[in-house]
């Protein structure tokens, strides 16, 4: 067939040549279309393939009246001759497309229905629309561009500071799988807030090869390890072995380090909305030198080391290797997370401040001393924060952005406040 059927011109986003014919009397050309179907909803296709089958086969069009059985598999048409397809009684009504069309469904229409002009008006919204959309992206990635260029984004503070990545952490050590969809990463994410969570995944990574509820109870009821052990079975971290013994899939996962990590990215990156980076290091960059986080917010170069080890576990040298890094990097903002409860008074606080106090003076400045900002939260100058998880890590992540942004941001703080950090 050469011709296309009137009622059905402009129908369709794809191929619209009808590749059969009705043996009616007289006879009629009816054409196959495949339709893209996103503007209508499954009531108002039923109702139109319904009044298509009306249409070419003779029944009855009474909305909501289901058309005999065997219509469906070609029951004849006034003249008594069924319609073929490739030699076989065509199936009137909504079928299946394949993929390749991008295309719902594909429906018969008859020469003259009132659905011929559906098509072409379906057509030309979708058109408008996707020139719209062509549009808005070009200008999305034109803005990229200008804020990497221009607005200081993560990746331009880098290179101006002459550093590329090196090397990342690999996706096997981090206890969510890679293959974890955006549903399983937000409800990891959402669980991760809880202290206890942190703790008990510390305890599975330690009894990796096999472990009961009752052996995850250190900082949880039993009814609360059950719970967060069947989420962690949903997500595929861990497997059960019996009714009562679970054991880690993640073989490669061998600290809770990378994971928290990733963690408090994710809250810079969902609550702050920085442009974050975690788990990186950098060609020639201090020994130890992998960053755990860093991120770009308000035209700033934030570098956050994060620590799941309590005080105890963290010594001198650690902290040391913090400072080195932040000289090497030279951000604006530096900040200590340790992952506790704990007081940071005790041992962290004396360790940071004898940290700086051992640096030369022209590379700490007035930094030497550390003072306490609140709770558990310590600052160097407003420029170095040490801090806990006490109070929660976002709302102590918070209170160390705020007070930077009114004491130690050069351009917000006031002049005496800036004359004072020049002394």
């Amino acid at each position: 067939m050469n011709e296309k059927a009137s009622g059905c011109e402009g129908v369709g986003a794809t191929s619209v040549a009808p590749f059969w014919e009705a043996k009616a009397s007289p006879p009629q050309r009816v054409g196959v279309y495949f339709l893209t179907m996103r503007g209508l909803n499954p009531s108002q296709i039923q109702d139109m393939v319904h009044d298509e089958r009306a249409r070419v086969c003779g029944y009855p069009a009474t909305s909501g009246t289901t058309p005999p059985r065997a219509g469906l598999h070609g029951r004849p048409c006034a003249s008594g001759a069924a319609p073929l397809v490739r030699g076989r009684p065509f199936p009137y009504g909504l079928m299946r497309a394949s993929d390749q069309y991008s295309a719902v469904g594909m429906v018969v229409i008859q020469r003259g229905s009132p659905y011929g002009d559906l098509g072409g008006r379906m057509e030309g919204d979708w058109r408008q629309i996707r020139m719209e959309l062509r549009r808005l992206e070009a200008q999305v990635a034109s803005l990229k561009r200008w804020v990497e260029r221009y607005g200081g984004g993560l990746k331009g503070m880098l290179t101006r500071r002459g550093l590329q990545v090196h090397r990342r952490a690999p996706e096997d050590r981090f206890l969510l799988p890679p293959e974890a969809d955006e549903y399983q990463r937000d409800r990891f994410y959402r669980l991760l807030h809880r202290y206890s969570f942190r703790l008990l995944l510390r305890d599975v990574i330690r009894l990796r090869e096999g472990f009961g509820a009752e052996e995850l109870t250190s900082y949880c009821s039993i009814r609360t390890a059950r719970g967060y052990l069947s989420t962690l079975q949903a997500l595929g971290i861990v497997e059960k072995l019996s009714l009562e013994r679970w054991r880690l899939r993640r073989t490669r996962v061998n600290s809770f380090g990378e994971t928290l990590e990733w963690f408090v990215a994710e809250i810079l990156r969902r609550e702050f909305f920085a442009d974050v980076l975690h788990s990186v290091s950098f060609r020639s960059s201090p020994p130890g030198g992998d960053f755990d986080v860093l991120a770009c917010m308000e035209g700033i170069l934030v570098y956050i080391e994060v620590k799941s080890s309590p005080p105890r576990g963290i010594e001198a040298e650690e902290v040391q290797g913090f400072l080195r890094r932040r000289e090497f990097l030279a951000p604006h903002l530096a900040l200590f997370l340790v992952d506790t409860h704990l007081r940071m008074r005790d041992k962290m606080a004396p360790i940071l401040e004898d940290a700086l106090g051992g640096g030369p003076w022209e590379v700490f400045g007035p930094l030497r001393r550390v003072h306490r900002l609140r709770k558990e939260i310590f600052h160097a100058g407003h420029r170095i924060y040490l801090l806990n998880a006490s109070r929660g890590i976002l709302s102590n992540l918070r209170v160390c952005f705020l007070d930077f942004l009114r004491h130690g941001h050069p351009a917000t703080c006031t002049a005496v406040e800036n004359e004072d950090l020049l002394q």
